[in-house]
């Protein structure tokens, strides 16, 4: 079954006007259990107001899953000559769309796989793109590992959309709009909690569904604050 983490607003009436609660799941649940994630959130958003977290997909295993594998085409794609990383991304494209097969509706069913496309198009380029040294460098890493939240968001987004919840997807993947100093202080995190604030205040009364991944951050998100 899908595992989530709740975690509860502060103690104020937050951005909304009400206290949300804030629904986190991770790889596995979003890989394996995603119609039942759209039921917990159909369940919980009758409670209260609710944000959405997720995680790129993952399935049997982590080594398997969307970060691992777009993490091996980056490093793929920057080698001289490069390695066949087509096989990989086209391979994670399939799977997205295959796990949209759940969603009843064949219009949000259509939206998000051409949305699907767009995102990968964007990934090819980036990949062909590549610098030839050998080493994914951070700007360029998180460029490639942000779009498997931006593929898991998409996916929660139609299939609450299906279940009747009216959701928008929140990409956080370009939120920080600050200059992010070499040591990340406590004001570091409150000029991150105003930057997400602008980008959940657009959600108006739509559940957001939000990226799990974050930036731009100078030396890269996974250096400076590490996975998960």
């Amino acid at each position: 079954m899908a595992v989530g983490t709740v975690v509860n607003g502060d103690s104020g009436d937050g951005i909304w006007g009400v206290k949300p609660a804030v629904l986190k799941f991770g790889g596995t649940s979003v890989g394996k259990f995603a119609p039942e994630i759209a039921q917990i959130c159909l369940s919980a958003v009758k409670k209260s107001k609710i944000a959405v977290i997720c995680s790129a997909r993952s399935g049997v295993s982590k080594a398997g899953g969307t970060t691992n594998r777009l993490l091996r085409a980056a490093r793929d794609a920057s080698r001289e000559p490069p390695a066949d990383y087509n096989t990989i991304i086209a391979k994670l494209r399939e799977e997205h769309i295959q796990a949209a097969a759940c969603i009843t509706s064949p219009e949000i069913r259509q939206n998000f796989n051409i949305h699907v496309d767009v995102l990968f198009e964007e990934l090819s380029q980036v990949l062909d793109s590549a610098p030839k040294s050998g080493v994914v460098d951070s700007a360029y890493g998180d460029r490639v590992i942000s779009v498997g939240e931006k593929l898991s968001a998409s996916l929660l987004t139609a299939l609450l959309e299906d279940r009747g919840i009216s959701s928008r997807y929140v990409d956080l993947s370009d939120a920080i709009d600050f200059l992010v100093p070499d040591r990340l202080s406590p004001e570091f995190y409150q000029n991150l909690s105003s930057c997400f604030r602008k980008r959940l205040l657009s959600s108006e009364d739509r559940v957001p569904v939000i990226t799990g991944f974050f930036g731009k951050i100078p030396g890269g998100l996974v250096n400076r604050l590490g996975r998960g």
